[in-house]
């Protein structure tokens, strides 16, 4: 009696088990009512197998035209509602703003388990932070003329290392991305760094070494995967990378830390170590504290320098490839700033040409194909959907930015398609590669301004071209984190007094 008890009891067991084993994998593999529609789902993993086989800037392309302007991905068990219309993120991150604002938590961007900086927060820590860091950033010049001073001064540092390059063929990458680091570096941490600073150095290795998104993805979605004991899928490695990448930060917080003077504000960092003594007197130790510092630093840096030197790598490669390009932007700056000195920003708005260039860089090689995603506050229902308060709204810019309806011929570089028939710029609502709402990216005016100096005073002083007997620098990329990056090239910089 007994043992047939047991073995009653163990059959019950074994087809619970089987069942509540089912009916997790039948749920996996299901989406729920409402859901914006999306591709097939395999157990535990989602979509992720679509990631491993093209990655999102070309994947998403193929999903839209299969399910719509609205689709969903599931990314293991986190679902990311894409948007690939620019009518479709103005209505979420503009009309739906109080519902759709909020930031998912990001490895890269968190510290046990709270957001960080800027860009991950929400709620009151953002607006807290973001309203002191755009007070502070005013007052080193942001939005005025002191910022295009710090600009110009790093330029002419720039315009001297390529001049000693003699003409000879050289890798841009290292050269420019510490320039353009210096503007923002001068400001966060008062100080500008050698092209050939080990620390930047370093620093660059460890942003070129986070790896290929989809094992980014992968950290997100699975964060047990860093504490296996082998480093399977490289998010491990992407991981510590992660975190040296915030050691650096450290350093120069530390450093600001044990030379403060009260009263005495060098720049940004100084600003906010005055900024937490005053609300530590207040009582109040939970907003303003050294690793919101840090998130700030790493937010401010990466928004005012790597993407817009990546956008500058791309802008070069185009107008090597097209010299007439290169021409007509030489002959805007002849006739309206001439030769005896740089351009400024008070000349852009008679460069037409010139912005239409570097518009046209930003749409088509749009250097953050994906704003950072948002998250609901709640559930909410959009366009008809059904959409939880656990998932990601991610906005496809780069759909939005080659939209065929919107842009003809949109994988073609044409700067004209910014210029009306009277050779006044076009200022399209559809134009968002820095993203919109009050999400928007908060380095986009200085973006811009770094732009428009840099290449314009390249252009101005040299003669860009590929190296005598090679190829032209091709359009092939890579990714890491979020940024679409070129390959590796050369050019030659020819001073246009030989």
């Amino acid at each position: 009696m007994f043992v047939e008890l047991l073995f009653n009891f163990g059959s019950v067991t074994v087809f619970l088990v089987t069942f509540a084993i089912s009916l997790a994998l039948w749920r996996s593999v299901s989406r729920p009512p409402g859901i914006p529609p999306g591709p097939p789902l395999l157990p535990l993993i989602g979509n992720l197998y679509l990631r491993f086989w093209k990655e999102g800037k070309f994947l998403y392309p193929i999903l839209r035209k299969k399910y719509g302007d609205i689709f969903s991905v599931y990314y293991g068990r986190v679902l990311f509602v894409v948007l690939t219309t620019g009518d479709l993120v103005r209505e979420a991150y503009i009309d739906n703003a109080e519902d759709m604002s909020d930031k998912p938590m990001l490895p890269s961007r968190t510290h046990n388990g709270s957001p960080i900086g800027i860009v991950a927060a929400s709620g009151t820590i953002w607006k807290q932070q973001r309203k002191f860091a755009m007070a502070t950033l005013r007052s080193f010049g942001f939005g005025k003329r002191n910022i295009e001073d710090r600009i110009m001064g790093e330029i002419r540092f720039l315009l001297e290392d390529f001049k000693l390059k003699n003409g000879q063929p050289f890798d841009p990458k290292t050269i420019l991305r510490s320039s353009v680091s210096n503007v923002i570096t001068s400001i966060v941490f008062g100080k500008r760094f050698e092209y050939d600073d080990r620390k930047m150095a370093e620093v660059f290795k460890l942003l070129d070494s986070v790896g290929s998104s989809i094992y980014f993805v992968l950290l997100v979605v699975f964060p047990f995967l860093r504490h296996l004991p082998v480093d399977l899928f490289g998010t491990q490695r992407i991981q510590q990378n992660l975190e040296n990448r915030r050691d650096f930060l450290k350093i120069m917080y530390r450093e600001h830390l044990e030379t403060y003077e009260e009263g005495v504000v060098r720049d940004f960092v100084d600003a906010y170590i005055h900024k937490m003594k005053q609300e530590a007197e207040a009582g109040n130790k939970d907003c303003f504290t050294e690793l919101q510092c840090l998130g700030i630093m790493r937010d401010l840096y990466e928004a005012g320098s790597e993407t817009t030197a990546t956008a500058i790598l791309w802008l070069l490669i185009h107008i090597i490839r097209e010299p007439e390009i290169q021409d007509r932007i030489r002959a805007e700056i002849d006739d309206v700033v001439g030769s005896a000195q740089l351009p400024s920003l008070h000349d852009r708005r008679k460069m037409p040409f010139t912005q239409a260039t570097i518009m046209e860089v930003l749409r088509l090689e749009n250097v953050v194909p994906f704003a950072v995603p948002h998250q609901l506050k709640s559930d909410v229902m959009f366009k008809g959907h059904y959409i939880p308060k656990s998932a990601s709204i991610y906005p496809n810019l780069d759909s939005v930015l080659k939209d065929p309806g919107i842009w003809t011929d949109p994988e073609d570089f044409r700067p004209s398609r910014f210029i009306d028939k009277d050779g006044n710029l076009i200022k399209k609502e559809e134009f968002i590669p820095f993203s919109l709402g009050r999400r928007v990216c908060l380095g986009e005016s200085m973006a811009l301004s770094t732009l428009f100096l840099f290449v314009t005073s390249l252009v101005q002083k040299f003669v860009l071209s590929p190296p005598v007997g090679e190829e032209m620098p091709g359009l092939d990329c890579m990714y890491g984190e979020f940024i679409h990056r070129p390959l590796p090239y050369k050019l030659r910089a020819v001073p246009r007094n030989q």
